[in-house]
């Protein structure tokens, strides 16, 4: 079960990846009064977003190793970050779907 969330979860930042190159970003254009929030919100998750990746592989090649020490103890470090990363991206989305302002494609 773990295995198929991890896939998942990389097949869908492929696709955002993917979606972010083609389409470009969607800046905030909601109401003023919630500007800092809403950006609060999207640097925090942007940030525990950053450190998830790199967690999520740690504990998983702990469990492969069979660490199970280990694997359990960053476990439960990892699944809040997790949790707060999926729940604020939710956020984000209907945030962005409601208020979003198109900005383009990104040139490279």
């Amino acid at each position: 079960a773990m295995l198929t969330a991890t896939s998942l979860a990389l097949l869908f930042l492929v696709f955002y990846l993917v979606k972010w190159a083609l389409h470009g970003t969607t800046a905030y254009g909601g109401p003023e009064a919630w500007r800092g929030a809403y950006y609060l919100l999207l640097i925090t998750h942007t940030l525990l977003a950053a450190i998830n990746g790199p967690l999520a592989l740690y504990v998983i090649w702990r469990a492969f190793k069979g660490e199970f020490i280990l694997h359990k103890r960053w476990a439960r470090v990892l699944v809040p970050i997790w949790l707060y990363v999926a729940v604020s991206g939710w956020v984000i989305y209907l945030v962005l779907k409601r208020y979003g302002v198109e900005t383009g494609s990104i040139a490279f």
